[in-house]
């Protein structure tokens, strides 16, 4: 439980700062991190 609160605080952390230096990176963000939740809800 606490791993995936601290990923989930990592992956905003690293959406937030793509976006800001990165916005034409926002697409692959949302889907790299759909990605990695789809990962930790199937474990």
């Amino acid at each position: 439980m606490a791993f995936m609160q601290i990923n989930h605080h990592i992956s905003l952390l690293f959406s937030q700062a793509t976006m800001s230096y990165f916005p034409h990176l926002r697409s692959m963000t949302c889907t790299q991190t759909c990605y990695f939740r789809n990962i930790i809800a199937a474990q």
